[in-house]
């Protein structure tokens, strides 16, 4: 066989097996339901509504002027729970199968204006949701393990194929490269992720406190991650055992995350990008018939053709930026970013960037889960105020506060609980978005308690900072730190 042959069979074997499309399908479904049911409606009128928690003006403001939403035109409280009502309907008919590509192009629409909307507060698992979402578009989602299949199936597309397989390796590989941190290097990184209690289960003290479980989980991590584009990218061969490898990697360790850690729907996610990975051979193994796909056409009209044209140019397009964007990471946030070649591709990078003209869009690739090192404020946040005992009382459970015994009070659940956790990072000064959420947290949690304004100096934001010092794996002798803003000091907070 000659090289050229070789080369495009190679490349072929890229193509996506529509059987392993229909599991990504239903995984994906899943996915974007527990976000829309669990994250996004609860939260509905803080954010999409009228009565938000941090004022409209403000909220549009810090998202910038490429986050235009339908939001920006209809702000009503009715209308949020209508609108994630109607993308909750669509994620059901996704995940079964129904009419799947076009409720991909609905939910994708839905999704991106709840994303444009609160754009400068979504985190990693939203956007790994929207790629996988946008790119769902392009492939034959209804051909398996749908209510209703269609009679002609059509085939996968080779160049759509390629460009998700480029995207998932590239999330992992860039996270991988930039877990570089002491606590990564010198394996201790799940131990610290594991010992935050109040974004852990209680699962994740198995993890925190045995030094033969976390420390090869944490080497483990950064090696599969780093080294999963060889593993995907290796030839296919009839046991594709690399292929399988991989995908071990990726459900072992979405699973264990899910099982130590609140990340949302991160981990559903992940496991959709697995299921998407499986090759042909694994369902010839388990004896499924290969699809019978219906005879691929040339277009009829002019305007067809220039379509399909322009179709494949847009591919080209985000393939290159998919590809450019995520070398510009590795140049300016791992270890090439002291390299004399990083440096420069870095500082070049601009004048060969196409910019997005929107805020949320497969331009973003800028993949930092954990990285350097997971976050080493590991404390709780709640409100604590002043009884005429004199005492401070916790404001969401009632408890009298120990002050030599701190213990959790309060611990939300859903965007609510997300933005806080991003709260712990306030003290850096590029992370103005979260004392602007703060500030107006603190402030809502008052007003819909009907409290007096003239109450307010009697409560106070309790903040429990439990510091994980750099090069230390110990933790035993470290205590908990408490602090305490007034009234004065958080209506400020947002000018520090």
């Amino acid at each position: 066989m000659s090289v050229g042959k070789r080369i495009v069979n190679y490349i072929s074997s890229f193509r996506l097996d529509d059987r392993s499309i229909a599991v990504f399908r239903i995984i994906l479904g899943i996915s974007v339901l527990y976000n829309l049911v669990l994250i996004k409606l609860p939260y509905a009128v803080e954010f999409w509504g009228q009565h938000t928690i941090i004022p409209i003006d403000i909220l549009k403001n810090m998202n910038g002027p490429s986050s235009h939403s339908i939001f920006d035109y209809i702000r009503n409280d009715i209308f949020a729970y209508v609108y994630i009502s109607v993308a909750i309907l669509s994620a059901l008919l996704f995940i079964v199968g129904y009419k799947s590509k076009y409720n991909a192009i609905i939910l994708l629409f839905l999704y991106w204006n709840l994303l444009q909307g609160a754009a400068n507060w979504i985190g990693g698992y939203d956007f790994y949701n929207f790629h996988l979402l946008f790119w769902a578009m392009f492939l034959p989602l209804d051909n398996h393990f749908s209510i209703k299949p269609p009679k002609l199936k059509p085939k996968v597309s080779l160049a759509v194929s390629i460009i998700l397989i480029t995207q998932i390796c590239w999330i992992y590989f860039a996270t991988g490269m930039a877990k570089y941190g002491t606590a990564w290097t010198e394996g201790y990184a799940v131990k610290i992720m594991a010992s935050d209690k109040w974004v852990t289960y209680k699962t994740a003290a198995f993890f925190a406190n045995n030094i033969w479980v976390y420390k090869p989980l944490t080497y483990l991590t950064l090696f599969f991650e780093v080294s999963l584009p060889f593993f995907v990218l290796f030839p296919l061969r009839k046991t594709p055992i690399f292929r399988y490898i991989g995908i071990l990697f990726l459900v072992g360790f979405h699973v264990s995350i899910f099982s130590i850690y609140d990340v949302a729907n991160f981990s559903i996610a992940g496991l959709s990008g697995a299921a998407l990975l499986l090759p042909e051979a694994f369902w010839q193994k388990w004896k499924f018939s290969p699809t019978q796909y219906a005879e691929k056409t040339k277009p009829t009209s002019t305007l067809k053709r220039y379509l399909q044209y322009l179709k494949y140019a847009f591919f080209l397009i985000a393939f290159y930026v998919i590809n450019l964007n995520n070398m510009k990471f590795l140049a300016g946030y791992t270890p090439l970013n002291k390299t004399n070649l990083g440096k420069k591709f870095y500082q070049y990078s601009p004048n060969i960037s196409i910019n997005s003209p929107v805020r949320i869009s497969i331009f973003f690739q800028y993949w930092k889960m954990f990285a350097p090192e997971p976050i080493r404020d590991i404390g709780w946040l709640s409100i604590e105020y002043k009884k005429k005992d004199g005492q401070l009382y916790d404001l969401f459970s009632d408890k009298k506060i120990d002050s030599e015994h701190p213990v959790i009070n309060y611990k939300p659940r859903g965007f609510e609980f997300q933005l806080l956790i991003y709260t712990r990072a306030m003290r850096f000064k590029n992370k103005l978005f979260t004392r602007v959420f703060l500030k107006y947290w603190f402030l809502h949690q008052l007003k819909i308690r009907n409290v007096p304004e003239s109450y307010y100096k009697d409560f106070y934001l309790a903040e429990y900072r439990f510091y994980y010092p750099p090069n230390q794996e110990d933790i035993s002798n470290i205590k908990v730190e408490k602090n305490l803003y007034d009234i004065q000091y958080i209506r400020t907070f947002a000018d520090q």
